[in-house]
């Protein structure tokens, strides 16, 4: 269905190839027989139209030949009848401006009659229900038109007089009028013709005739007013319906579309829109007909094969969702299992690790409490070194002052041994002490890797 511009939209285009892929795949046999068909016809014209005349229509020549004897025999069964002498045709006039030669008369009540020239007609006068024949009108290019009348004289519409000048004019003007505006001039012609009709017509009237039409022409205007207003409110229904029938079809690709978004809750609420919508249409008769299954009816239409086909689609799209939606599910939690058990795994490695630290720091601690209490006992004995030496330097000053200079250079010498052997004693005992921190520092080197490994190892299993 095209749009509001004439030009087929994109829903358009998609909602015709989905249509046509429901129909075709769900009427193979129909679409096969078709095909057939169409070449059966096709070959049929090709060798109709290829085919000579004669054997084209063999019939002509015998309806003529029929023709031929039943006229010999009409001549030769009709008795013999004086000629009667064919009374003058009237002298007719041309009527240039309102474009008119004159009305052609003919017999037998169908303008395709025998000619009775006797009987033509003016321009401007009336013709009646009972005649027949046609008005001969000049046309643009200076030839003559033909406008055929049969006569009108019963059933539920008498054909009302006219004139052929006020048809040529109304004939002429309404063509312009199609190409190009009617002019003043023009239009006030049209307007002075049917005028002119009028007043010929009411002035040929008697007093009743015209009573009886002036009723006629009221009940006319009122026929036309109710069928005008039927129509309309037919036109409004149609209109309604097309609007209903278009708007289904665009929601409908509005489905397909949710369908691929995943988004089933919105499809389910747009295709329940389209199954209504297509309802009112008039489209798509459900009739205790389940949507799904609607493909299944007799006579299914196309709207009702797409229907049918977008719900199946949906159902289909919502199972598979679920089916992969459960596997993802699945995945999910075992992927949420695996995660905890490396997060207690890790967990329980990094308190093992912190385990392992805080008894690396004790033991630390402990050792350089150790080591303080030694420093301290160190520098307790060095100060009591300390305090013993002064106070032997004083008494070694007292008795110095007693002494003569040999016996000085002797205790001097013997001061220098004694600083010698301090000396060495005090790197003895540091290196000891070096010793003894290299150990620790050691141990506590040894301790780490340890440590490290009983954490990893929990995480790894």
């Amino acid at each position: 269905m095209l749009g509001e511009s004439g030009v087929s939209s994109p829903k358009s285009r998609q909602r015709g190839i989905i249509d046509a892929k429901l129909w075709a795949k769900r009427n193979s046999a129909y679409v096969y027989f078709l095909v057939a068909l169409l070449v059966i016809v096709f070959v049929g014209v090709y060798f109709y139209v290829t085919a000579p005349a004669h054997r084209r229509n063999p019939g002509t020549i015998r309806q003529g030949k029929q023709e031929q004897r039943s006229n010999t025999a009409q001549k030769i069964d009709t008795p013999f009848q004086p000629v009667k002498q064919a009374a003058a045709p009237a002298m007719i006039h041309p009527d240039p401006e309102n474009m008119c030669t004159a009305w052609r008369a003919t017999a037998g009540c169908s303008h395709l009659g025998q000619r009775q020239p006797q009987k033509d007609l003016e321009c401007t006068a009336a013709v009646h229900a009972w005649m027949s024949g046609h008005c001969e009108c000049i046309s643009d290019d200076g030839g003559s038109k033909k406008f055929p009348f049969d006569c009108e004289v019963s059933g539920e519409h008498v054909r009302e007089t006219f004139s052929c000048a006020k048809v040529c004019v109304s004939n002429m003007l309404s063509r312009k009028s199609k190409t190009h505006a009617l002019s003043r001039l023009e239009q006030g012609k049209l307007d002075h013709a049917e005028e002119l009709e009028r007043k010929r017509l009411w002035e040929e009237m008697d007093e009743d005739a015209r009573v009886r039409s002036k009723k006629a022409e009221n009940v006319r205007i009122d026929e036309a007013r109710k069928l005008q207003e039927a129509e309309r409110e037919e036109t409004e229904k149609l209109l309604k319906k097309e609007a209903d029938e278009q708007e289904g079809d665009d929601v409908l690709a509005d489905v397909h579309t949710a369908i691929e978004e995943q988004a089933f809750d919105k499809a389910k609420m747009l295709l329940k829109k389209v199954e209504d919508l297509y309802v009112s249409a008039g489209v798509v008769d459900m009739a205790g007909w389940d949507i799904r299954h609607l493909y299944k009816k007799p006579r299914a239409t196309s709207k009702e094969l797409a229907l049918s086909g977008t719900a199946d689609t949906l159902e289909q799209a919502m199972i598979e969702y679920d089916t992969k939606n459960k596997a993802a599910l699945e995945a999910e939690e075992k992927r949420l299992a695996a995660e905890q058990a490396a997060i207690t795994a890790a967990t329980d490695a990094r308190r093992v690790s912190e385990e392992a630290r805080l008894e690396r720091i004790r033991k630390e601690a402990k050792e350089r409490e150790v080591v303080m209490q030694a420093a301290a006992r160190k520098a307790q004995q060095e100060a009591r070194d300390m305090a013993e030496k002064r106070r032997k330097q004083k008494e070694e000053d007292d008795q110095t002052r007693n002494l003569t200079p040999q016996q000085r250079r002797q205790r001097d010498q013997m001061r220098q041994i004694e600083r010698k052997k301090e000396h060495k004693d005090r790197l003895r005992l540091d290196a000891a002490d070096a010793s003894a921190a290299r150990t620790v520092a050691e141990a506590a080197a040894a301790a780490e890797p340890a440590a490290a490994a009983a954490a990893v190892t929990p995480g790894d299993a």
